[in-house]
Protein backbone atom coordinates (compact mmCIF):
# COMPACT_ATOMS: atom_id res chain seq x y z
CA UNK A 1 0.00 0.00 0.00
CA UNK A 2 2.91 2.36 0.61
CA UNK A 3 3.98 1.93 -3.02
CA UNK A 4 0.44 2.75 -4.12
CA UNK A 5 0.42 5.91 -2.04
CA UNK A 6 3.10 7.32 -4.30
CA UNK A 7 0.57 7.24 -7.14
CA UNK A 8 -1.81 9.45 -5.23
CA UNK A 9 0.07 12.63 -6.11
CA UNK A 10 -2.58 13.33 -8.72
CA UNK A 11 -3.61 16.34 -10.75
CA UNK A 12 -7.34 16.94 -11.23
CA UNK A 13 -7.75 19.34 -14.13
CA UNK A 14 -10.58 20.64 -16.25
CA UNK A 15 -13.10 20.44 -13.42
CA UNK A 16 -16.57 21.70 -14.35
CA UNK A 17 -19.03 22.46 -11.56
CA UNK A 18 -22.59 23.59 -12.25
CA UNK A 19 -26.04 23.25 -10.83
CA UNK A 20 -28.31 20.83 -12.63
CA UNK A 21 -31.73 19.25 -12.14
CA UNK A 22 -32.25 16.80 -10.52
CA UNK A 23 -30.19 17.81 -7.44
CA UNK A 24 -26.66 17.07 -8.59
CA UNK A 25 -23.37 18.75 -9.48
CA UNK A 26 -21.56 17.45 -12.56
CA UNK A 27 -17.86 16.86 -11.99
CA UNK A 28 -15.12 15.92 -14.45
CA UNK A 29 -11.41 15.46 -13.90
CA UNK A 30 -8.36 14.25 -15.82
CA UNK A 31 -6.27 11.95 -13.62
CA UNK A 32 -2.47 12.06 -13.91
CA UNK A 33 0.17 10.35 -11.79
CA UNK A 34 3.19 11.89 -10.10
CA UNK A 35 5.17 11.79 -13.38
CA UNK A 36 2.39 13.66 -15.16
CA UNK A 37 1.32 10.56 -17.07
CA UNK A 38 -2.36 9.98 -17.76
CA UNK A 39 -3.98 7.29 -15.65
CA UNK A 40 -5.98 5.92 -18.59
CA UNK A 41 -8.44 3.02 -18.79
CA UNK A 42 -8.14 2.35 -15.07
CA UNK A 43 -10.82 1.27 -12.59
CA UNK A 44 -10.70 3.37 -9.42
CA UNK A 45 -12.70 4.23 -6.32
CA UNK A 46 -13.71 7.84 -5.71
CA UNK A 47 -14.86 9.33 -2.40
CA UNK A 48 -16.52 12.76 -2.31
CA UNK A 49 -16.95 14.64 0.97
CA UNK A 50 -18.76 17.96 1.42
CA UNK A 51 -17.47 19.94 4.40
CA UNK A 52 -19.22 22.91 5.98
CA UNK A 53 -17.44 25.95 7.42
CA UNK A 54 -13.83 25.29 6.40
CA UNK A 55 -11.53 22.88 4.57
CA UNK A 56 -11.39 20.80 7.75
CA UNK A 57 -14.94 21.54 8.87
CA UNK A 58 -17.95 19.38 9.67
CA UNK A 59 -18.75 16.52 7.31
CA UNK A 60 -22.16 17.38 5.90
CA UNK A 61 -22.33 14.68 3.26
CA UNK A 62 -20.15 11.85 1.93
CA UNK A 63 -20.59 9.44 -0.97
CA UNK A 64 -18.53 7.00 -3.05
CA UNK A 65 -18.27 5.97 -6.70
CA UNK A 66 -16.70 3.07 -8.59
CA UNK A 67 -15.46 4.54 -11.87
CA UNK A 68 -13.14 3.85 -14.79
CA UNK A 69 -11.11 6.51 -16.56
CA UNK A 70 -11.27 6.66 -20.36
CA UNK A 71 -8.39 6.66 -22.83
CA UNK A 72 -7.70 10.30 -21.96
CA UNK A 73 -7.63 9.71 -18.20
CA UNK A 74 -11.01 11.43 -17.81
CA UNK A 75 -13.48 10.50 -15.09
CA UNK A 76 -17.00 11.93 -14.93
CA UNK A 77 -19.66 11.72 -12.25
CA UNK A 78 -22.46 13.73 -10.68
CA UNK A 79 -22.06 14.67 -7.03
CA UNK A 80 -25.25 13.73 -5.25
CA UNK A 81 -25.85 10.52 -7.22
CA UNK A 82 -23.26 8.24 -5.62
CA UNK A 83 -23.60 5.76 -2.75
CA UNK A 84 -24.15 7.80 0.39
CA UNK A 85 -22.06 6.84 3.42
CA UNK A 86 -22.88 9.90 5.55
CA UNK A 87 -25.74 12.40 5.45
CA UNK A 88 -28.36 13.17 2.81
CA UNK A 89 -27.44 15.24 -0.22
CA UNK A 90 -30.88 16.80 -0.70
CA UNK A 91 -30.92 17.87 2.95
CA UNK A 92 -27.87 20.12 2.60
CA UNK A 93 -28.72 23.70 3.54
CA UNK A 94 -26.69 25.57 0.95
CA UNK A 95 -27.43 28.88 2.64
CA UNK A 96 -25.03 27.90 5.46
CA UNK A 97 -22.00 28.56 3.28
CA UNK A 98 -19.08 28.29 2.87
CA UNK A 99 -18.90 24.67 1.74
CA UNK A 100 -15.84 22.73 0.63
CA UNK A 101 -15.49 19.61 -1.51
CA UNK A 102 -12.86 16.95 -0.75
CA UNK A 103 -11.85 14.34 -3.34
CA UNK A 104 -10.14 11.08 -2.32
CA UNK A 105 -9.11 8.22 -4.64
CA UNK A 106 -8.21 4.53 -4.58
CA UNK A 107 -6.47 3.71 -7.88
CA UNK A 108 -6.85 -0.02 -7.22
CA UNK A 109 -10.60 0.33 -7.44
CA UNK A 110 -11.18 -0.43 -3.77
CA UNK A 111 -12.26 1.64 -0.79
CA UNK A 112 -8.87 2.53 0.69
CA UNK A 113 -9.28 6.18 -0.24
CA UNK A 114 -6.43 8.62 0.16
CA UNK A 115 -7.25 12.36 0.08
CA UNK A 116 -6.17 14.28 -2.99
CA UNK A 117 -7.46 17.83 -2.60
CA UNK A 118 -9.97 20.07 -0.88
CA UNK A 119 -11.38 23.20 -2.52
CA UNK A 120 -14.14 25.67 -1.76
CA UNK A 121 -17.44 25.52 -3.58
CA UNK A 122 -18.20 29.01 -4.81
CA UNK A 123 -21.40 30.62 -6.07
CA UNK A 124 -22.43 28.22 -8.84
CA UNK A 125 -23.46 25.21 -6.69
CA UNK A 126 -25.54 27.49 -4.49
CA UNK A 127 -27.99 27.81 -7.37
CA UNK A 128 -29.48 24.71 -5.75
CA UNK A 129 -30.55 26.99 -2.92
CA UNK A 130 -32.98 28.63 -5.34
CA UNK A 131 -35.10 25.47 -5.18
CA UNK A 132 -36.18 26.50 -1.70
CA UNK A 133 -38.44 29.03 -3.43
CA UNK A 134 -40.65 26.05 -4.28
CA UNK A 135 -41.61 25.76 -0.63
CA UNK A 136 -42.05 29.39 0.42
CA UNK A 137 -44.37 29.92 3.33
CA UNK A 138 -47.74 31.29 2.19
CA UNK A 139 -49.52 33.61 2.02
CA UNK A 140 -47.02 35.74 0.13
CA UNK A 141 -47.18 39.50 0.54
CA UNK A 142 -46.29 42.30 -1.86
CA UNK A 143 -44.62 45.64 -1.37
CA UNK A 144 -45.39 49.23 -2.24
CA UNK A 145 -47.54 49.31 -5.37
CA UNK A 146 -47.46 45.51 -5.74
CA UNK A 147 -49.90 42.76 -4.76
CA UNK A 148 -49.63 38.98 -5.01
CA UNK A 149 -52.79 37.08 -5.96
CA UNK A 150 -52.86 33.34 -6.69
CA UNK A 151 -49.05 33.32 -6.77
CA UNK A 152 -49.07 36.06 -9.44
CA UNK A 153 -47.30 39.38 -8.88
CA UNK A 154 -49.45 42.33 -9.97
CA UNK A 155 -49.29 46.09 -9.79
CA UNK A 156 -51.66 47.41 -7.15
CA UNK A 157 -53.26 49.79 -9.65
CA UNK A 158 -53.94 47.02 -12.17
CA UNK A 159 -52.98 46.91 -15.80
CA UNK A 160 -52.45 49.98 -17.94
CA UNK A 161 -55.40 50.86 -20.15
CA UNK A 162 -55.44 51.25 -23.91
CA UNK A 163 -52.80 53.78 -25.04
CA UNK A 164 -51.67 54.14 -21.41
CA UNK A 165 -48.54 53.16 -19.51
CA UNK A 166 -47.68 52.70 -15.85
CA UNK A 167 -45.28 55.36 -14.60
CA UNK A 168 -43.55 55.19 -11.21
CA UNK A 169 -43.68 58.61 -9.57
CA UNK A 170 -41.50 57.87 -6.59
CA UNK A 171 -44.22 56.66 -4.24
CA UNK A 172 -46.77 54.92 -6.47
CA UNK A 173 -47.54 53.65 -9.95
CA UNK A 174 -49.68 56.07 -11.95
CA UNK A 175 -51.72 55.18 -15.04
CA UNK A 176 -50.95 57.79 -17.72
CA UNK A 177 -51.90 58.28 -21.33
CA UNK A 178 -49.12 58.27 -23.89
CA UNK A 179 -49.06 60.30 -27.08
CA UNK A 180 -46.29 60.61 -29.65
CA UNK A 181 -46.05 63.65 -31.91
CA UNK A 182 -43.70 63.33 -34.88
CA UNK A 183 -41.74 66.14 -36.42
CA UNK A 184 -42.91 68.24 -39.36
CA UNK A 185 -40.82 66.47 -42.02
CA UNK A 186 -42.43 63.86 -44.24
CA UNK A 187 -46.14 63.75 -43.57
CA UNK A 188 -46.92 61.50 -46.56
CA UNK A 189 -47.14 64.52 -48.85
CA UNK A 190 -46.73 64.19 -52.66
CA UNK A 191 -43.70 65.79 -54.26
CA UNK A 192 -42.66 66.44 -57.86
CA UNK A 193 -39.58 64.85 -59.43
CA UNK A 194 -39.88 66.71 -62.76
CA UNK A 195 -36.96 68.67 -64.12
CA UNK A 196 -37.53 72.34 -65.01
CA UNK A 197 -40.12 72.48 -67.78
CA UNK A 198 -42.09 74.83 -70.06
CA UNK A 199 -45.66 74.00 -71.08
CA UNK A 200 -46.36 74.19 -74.84
CA UNK A 201 -48.65 72.44 -77.34
CA UNK A 202 -47.71 69.61 -79.65
CA UNK A 203 -49.65 69.85 -82.93
CA UNK A 204 -49.72 67.45 -85.89
CA UNK A 205 -50.12 68.41 -89.54
CA UNK A 206 -53.33 67.13 -91.12
CA UNK A 207 -52.29 68.24 -94.63
CA UNK A 208 -49.07 68.78 -96.53
CA UNK A 209 -46.64 66.90 -98.68
CA UNK A 210 -46.41 63.10 -98.90
CA UNK A 211 -44.26 61.13 -99.48
CA UNK A 212 -41.57 63.71 -100.38
CA UNK A 213 -41.25 67.30 -99.33
CA UNK A 214 -41.54 70.17 -101.81
CA UNK A 215 -41.01 73.72 -100.73
CA UNK A 216 -41.97 74.99 -97.30
CA UNK A 217 -45.15 72.98 -96.87
CA UNK A 218 -45.12 70.54 -93.95
CA UNK A 219 -45.25 66.78 -94.25
CA UNK A 220 -48.41 64.88 -93.51
CA UNK A 221 -48.07 63.80 -89.86
CA UNK A 222 -45.34 66.31 -89.07
CA UNK A 223 -45.40 67.26 -85.35
CA UNK A 224 -44.45 70.72 -84.19
CA UNK A 225 -44.36 72.62 -80.91
CA UNK A 226 -46.62 75.65 -80.80
CA UNK A 227 -46.47 78.33 -78.11
CA UNK A 228 -50.15 79.24 -78.41
CA UNK A 229 -53.24 77.63 -76.95
CA UNK A 230 -55.17 77.22 -80.21
CA UNK A 231 -54.87 74.93 -83.21
CA UNK A 232 -52.99 76.30 -86.22
CA UNK A 233 -54.80 76.04 -89.54
CA UNK A 234 -54.20 72.59 -91.01
CA UNK A 235 -52.95 71.21 -87.69
CA UNK A 236 -54.61 69.45 -84.75
CA UNK A 237 -53.56 69.04 -81.13
CA UNK A 238 -51.73 65.79 -80.40
CA UNK A 239 -54.41 64.72 -77.95
CA UNK A 240 -55.11 61.14 -79.03
CA UNK A 241 -58.40 61.98 -80.76
CA UNK A 242 -59.94 59.60 -83.30
CA UNK A 243 -60.22 60.75 -86.95
CA UNK A 244 -62.36 59.39 -89.75
CA UNK A 245 -60.23 57.16 -91.95
CA UNK A 246 -62.09 57.88 -95.22
CA UNK A 247 -61.68 61.65 -94.74
CA UNK A 248 -57.95 61.45 -93.92
CA UNK A 249 -56.63 58.64 -96.09
CA UNK A 250 -53.19 60.17 -96.68
CA UNK A 251 -52.60 60.87 -92.97
CA UNK A 252 -53.81 57.34 -92.18
CA UNK A 253 -51.22 56.03 -94.65
CA UNK A 254 -48.56 57.72 -92.50
CA UNK A 255 -49.87 56.92 -89.00
CA UNK A 256 -51.85 53.74 -89.46
CA UNK A 257 -53.19 52.47 -86.15
CA UNK A 258 -49.89 52.95 -84.31
CA UNK A 259 -51.64 55.30 -81.88
CA UNK A 260 -55.07 53.64 -81.79
CA UNK A 261 -58.26 53.25 -83.80
CA UNK A 262 -59.78 50.20 -85.44
CA UNK A 263 -58.21 50.69 -88.89
CA UNK A 264 -61.62 50.20 -90.50
CA UNK A 265 -63.17 53.60 -90.18
CA UNK A 266 -61.06 55.33 -87.51
CA UNK A 267 -57.46 55.93 -86.53
CA UNK A 268 -55.96 57.96 -83.66
CA UNK A 269 -53.60 60.88 -83.44
CA UNK A 270 -50.61 60.65 -81.07
CA UNK A 271 -51.38 61.74 -77.51
CA UNK A 272 -48.50 63.89 -76.30
CA UNK A 273 -50.33 65.60 -73.46
CA UNK A 274 -48.01 65.53 -70.47
CA UNK A 275 -45.43 63.53 -72.42
CA UNK A 276 -42.17 64.14 -74.21
CA UNK A 277 -41.48 62.66 -77.64
CA UNK A 278 -38.45 60.39 -77.97
CA UNK A 279 -36.72 59.12 -81.11
CA UNK A 280 -37.84 55.89 -82.72
CA UNK A 281 -35.28 53.08 -82.72
CA UNK A 282 -32.35 52.37 -80.42
CA UNK A 283 -29.31 54.38 -79.45
CA UNK A 284 -26.05 53.19 -77.84
CA UNK A 285 -26.74 51.50 -74.46
CA UNK A 286 -30.45 52.40 -74.78
CA UNK A 287 -33.62 50.36 -75.14
CA UNK A 288 -35.31 50.12 -78.51
CA UNK A 289 -38.59 51.99 -78.97
CA UNK A 290 -41.16 51.36 -81.70
CA UNK A 291 -43.47 53.86 -83.35
CA UNK A 292 -46.47 54.43 -81.09
CA UNK A 293 -44.85 52.86 -78.01
CA UNK A 294 -45.37 54.76 -74.77
CA UNK A 295 -43.97 54.31 -71.29
CA UNK A 296 -43.20 55.91 -67.98
CA UNK A 297 -45.51 56.61 -65.04
CA UNK A 298 -47.27 59.75 -63.98
CA UNK A 299 -47.25 58.64 -60.34
CA UNK A 300 -45.09 56.29 -58.33
CA UNK A 301 -45.33 55.19 -54.70
CA UNK A 302 -42.13 55.26 -52.67
CA UNK A 303 -41.79 52.72 -49.86
CA UNK A 304 -39.53 53.41 -46.86
CA UNK A 305 -36.87 51.19 -48.40
CA UNK A 306 -36.81 53.38 -51.56
CA UNK A 307 -36.08 56.57 -49.66
CA UNK A 308 -32.69 57.71 -48.33
CA UNK A 309 -32.01 57.49 -44.61
CA UNK A 310 -33.62 60.25 -42.64
CA UNK A 311 -34.87 60.94 -39.13
CA UNK A 312 -37.87 62.53 -37.50
CA UNK A 313 -38.06 64.33 -34.21
CA UNK A 314 -40.66 63.04 -31.77
CA UNK A 315 -42.17 64.36 -28.56
CA UNK A 316 -43.51 61.80 -26.06
CA UNK A 317 -46.05 63.20 -23.62
CA UNK A 318 -47.51 61.47 -20.56
CA UNK A 319 -50.77 62.81 -19.15
CA UNK A 320 -52.86 61.61 -16.25
CA UNK A 321 -56.23 60.09 -17.26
Amino acid sequence: MKNLSLLLLLLLTGANLFAQAPDAINYQAVVRNSTDQLVANTAMGVQVTILQGSASGTVTYRETFSLSSNANGLISFAIGTGTSTSGTYTAIDWSLKPYYIQIALDLLGGTSYLPYSTSELHSVPYALQAKTAESLTKPLTGGSGITIENDQVKLTDGLAGLNHVKVWEGTSWVNKAISVTSGSSGGNQPFSIRNPFLAMNYQISLYGIYPSRNGADPFYGEVMLFAGNFEVNGFAFCDGRLLNLQQNTVLYAVLGTSYGGNGINTFALPDLRGRSAIHYGQGPYLNRYEIGESGGKENITLLPGNMPSHSHSAVVTFTAP
